[in-house]
C-alpha cells in the first residue's frame, strides 16, 4: 500500500517537476493550456491517498460501517425521543 502511495505521488508530481525544471533551466515556454495540465495532475494527488487507503486496507471498510451504523442508530433513537422530551420540557416549564 505504501509503495502504491509513493508511486502515485511520483506519477502525479513528475510532470509538474519536469515542466518547472524545463522552464527554469532550458527556457521552455509552454502555452497556458499545456502548463495547466501538470498542475492539475499534481494538485489532484491529494485525492489519491484516501482512495488507495480505503481500497487496500481491510480494516477500513469494517470500521467505516461500524461508525455509520452507530451514528444512524443514535440519530434514529434521538429523533424518536425528541417529541417526548419536548413534551416533558413544556410540562416542566409550566410547573
Amino acid at each position: 500500500m505504501i509503495a502504491l502511495m509513493i508511486t502515485a505521488f511520483l506519477l502525479a508530481w513528475s510532470p509538474y517537476a519536469a515542466l518547472a525544471l524545463a522552464a527554469q533551466y532550458f527556457d521552455a515556454k509552454p502555452s497556458a493550456s499545456v502548463a495547466v495540465l501538470p498542475t492539475i495532475l499534481a494538485k489532484s494527488s491529494i485525492c489519491y491517498n484516501p482512495i488507495i487507503y480505503a481500497f487496500l486496507n481491510s480494516q477500513f471498510p469494517q470500521s467505516l460501517k461500524k461508525i455509520f451504523n452507530m451514528r444512524m442508530s443514535r440519530t434514529m433513537v434521538a429523533d424518536s425521543q425528541k417529541p417526548a422530551l419536548t413534551r416533558m420540557n413544556k410540562q416542566e416549564q409550566r410547573n
